[in-house]
């Protein structure tokens, strides 16, 4: 019974995985969509705003002038949002799995290259890169790499093994992996080249080896078909001056990449690879990864190209098998390993919880996530075909990074963004696209014309005062959102809000007010309707076209002309939701302002109200005294119309 419950040793891991899915997954929808992840799901062709697509059409939409990187991730995550659908949850729940899987794989390698303790050592040291956890909720392929890394080196090792059991197993998996390395990240090149060195040079001679020969020849057989791609991406990279900004010095990245994968601490890391110098299987990692970062040097010396480092992020499986290979021997030789680990562990956890991540390189100050998902929430209810909005980005984050998101997350408003750089699929709107999601209200017969206004630096106070001026001349109805805790330039605002004054527009405040998102309406009012005329000279009309049906609940625009005889801070406005009997079933009311002009969102609780048709009606009450002023008609409130609701 004992050996075989030493044979389940491998469940302490369950606990390890679920604690980083943990970590993970409470962040898949925490952030919106960023400029790279936009691109992942266009190229797979994620449903339904840009699918569905075939296989060949996902391979065909990838540019070489934009995209630098194969087509397998796209590929997979092609095939996976076919079956889990294309929103950003979805995509990134793919990011979690393979990274999951790689933690899972990295302990199986480190077991099989130096026995359980360096299987837990890579895994945990691993575990606890704050980096990595953060790229389990990336729509991107920075988990898969490291994936096909792991089994590459997996496959690889347990094939060169005499007597090595189930070759052409183990033969199969390698040939898999080496493709998709090669399929999946450029970066992979300088990994597979190194490990070609250790084969020529260490690998035990014999019929295995002659094995790995041929399966790794028919692996660079497969990748023919796409090396006239790379070719014309490597091009299109030396050909752009702006990346020599980007690109990191030698020790910049190599810096970057040990601090990312130690969380800030890369003596530790240094501490234990002193002890994991010895044997075959401290050789074969310690080649990989000195073969292999030389390799990817002497390219970025050449083309210039590597800006992040998390283009790295295939060594980070070797640096944690060089971890666990260290802790291992450390054990062994009684020198107490768990205190370094324990140190690594809680540095690692600190970053974790905290968010806080080591620097990945060149910061140009530009804000990667803003609240898109809340912004297209917000104004969705009270969008009318035709509205203008206009984005104050945040200083000096460049508009070509989130013209793509506008138009994703506000699809059903039938956006057309301005401006749209050249390089961008025509900001979703041509054929290569099928935005076959279902449109709201307002995108029936006119665009949401879509503003990105920049703030870059030395822009005057009059070169911002004429955009403005321009871009409200083109609608009677403009939004403006901005982010408080990212602000535009300081001469923007005020020379929206002066041109807006010039123009005639009304503010009707904010429909959105939060720390990270304000959204604000602006309107020139229309003469004020005779028909809705109250006592005391108010005159009160609905600014929103009123939906046929509603849930949760009804959002309403207000607009509100008084007389210079109405008197100060006396009355307040109701809007009113009547039942069959005239019973009042909802309300929300507002003070009405001293302006003579005014407007006023309204969003009327529906939640408790039980389904059917249900009347709409405006009444204007003294505060005080609570009693109503009449209407032209002699009653004491004015219908709208008729709403069903549908909870």
């Amino acid at each position: 019974m004992f050996p075989s419950l030493r044979r389940l040793h491998w469940l302490w891991l369950v606990p390890v995985l679920l604690t980083l899915t943990a970590l993970a997954s409470s962040r898949l929808n925490a952030d919106p969509l960023w400029y790279d992840e936009w691109y992942s799901l266009y190229y797979a062709g994620a449903a339904p705003l840009y699918g569905p697509i075939t296989p060949a059409e996902v391979i065909a939409r990838i540019d070489p002038q934009v995209e630098f990187n194969p087509p397998g991730y796209y590929l997979l995550l092609h095939l996976w949002t076919g079956l889990a659908g294309g929103s950003a949850f979805s995509g990134r729940a793919l990011s979690l799995l393979l990274g999951i899987l790689t933690a899972a794989l990295v302990y199986r390698l480190g077991r099989d290259l130096d026995g359980r303790q360096a299987g837990w050592g890579a895994v945990l040291t691993l575990g606890a890169s704050a980096f990595f956890i953060s790229q389990l909720h990336e729509l991107r392929a920075y988990t898969l790499f490291p994936l096909w890394v792991t089994l590459t080196l997996w496959a690889y090792w347990r094939l060169i093994q005499p007597p090595g059991r189930r070759p052409v197993l183990f033969a199969a998996a390698y040939a898999l992996g080496l493709i998709a390395l090669l399929y999946t990240h450029y970066m992979a090149i300088p990994l597979v080249a190194a490990l070609a060195v250790y084969h020529l040079i260490f690998a035990p001679r014999g019929r295995r080896w002659w094995i790995v020969l041929g399966v790794s020849a028919l692996a660079g057989l497969a990748f023919l078909p796409w090396m006239a791609v790379s070719l014309q991406a490597a091009a299109s990279v030396t050909g752009d001056a702006s990346r020599d900004f980007y690109a990191q010095s030698a020790s910049s990245l190599i810096g970057n990449l040990l601090n990312q994968f130690t969380g800030g601490s890369p003596a530790l890391l240094l501490i234990v690879a002193v002890y994991a110098g010895r044997g075959r299987a401290a050789r074969l990692v310690w080649t990989l990864i000195l073969v292999g970062l030389a390799a990817v040097l002497l390219l970025n010396q050449q083309l210039r190209f590597i800006g992040i480092a998390r283009y790295l992020v295939g060594f980070w499986p070797l640096l944690a098998l060089l971890a666990g290979l260290g802790l291992a021997a450390m054990s062994r030789a009684r020198l107490r390993p768990i205190v370094i680990l324990a140190v690594w562990l809680l540095g690692g956890a600190g970053l974790i919880l905290g968010r806080t991540l080591p620097p990945d390189g060149v910061d140009p100050g530009w804000k990667v996530y803003l609240p898109w998902d809340k912004l297209a929430a917000a104004l969705e209810p009270y969008a009318t075909p035709g509205d203008a909005l206009l984005v104050l980005l945040p200083e000096p984050t460049p508009f070509w990074f989130h013209a793509p998101l506008a138009a994703h997350y506000l699809a059903a408003l039938n956006p057309r963004v301005e401006p749209t750089p050249d390089w961008l699929p025509a900001a979703l709107f041509d054929d290569r696209m099928t935005p076959a999601v279902e449109r709201g209200a307002g995108s029936e017969d006119a665009p949401l014309n879509v503003h990105l206004l920049e703030s870059l630096y030395g822009t005057t106070p009059d070169q911002f005062h004429a955009q403005a001026s321009a871009l409200l001349s083109e609608s009677s109805r403009v939004w403006t959102a901005y982010y408080p805790d990212q602000l535009p330039s300081p001469f923007l605002r005020p020379a929206l809000d002066r041109s807006a004054a010039e123009q005639g527009f009304t503010t009707c405040g904010s429909i959105l007010a939060e720390p990270a998102l304000r959204l604000d309406l602006h309107v020139k009012l229309p003469l004020p309707p005779e028909a809705n005329r109250f006592g005391d000279g108010i005159t009160l009309d609905v600014l929103t076209p009123l939906p046929a049906t509603a849930e949760d609940t009804l959002p309403l625009i207000i607009g509100s002309w008084l007389d210079e005889t109405v008197p100060p801070e006396t009355y307040s406005v109701g809007v009113h939701l009547l039942d069959s009997n005239g019973s009042l079933a909802a309300q929300s009311d507002f003070a009405l302002p001293d302006a003579p002009q005014g407007c006023h969102p309204v969003s009327l609780p529906l939640a408790s109200v039980p389904p059917g048709t249900y009347s709409l009606a405006l009444v204007v009450y003294n505060w005080q005294t609570g009693s109503r002023l009449p209407t032209a008609d002699g009653t004491d409130s004015h219908l709208i119309g008729t709403v069903e609701v549908l909870n």
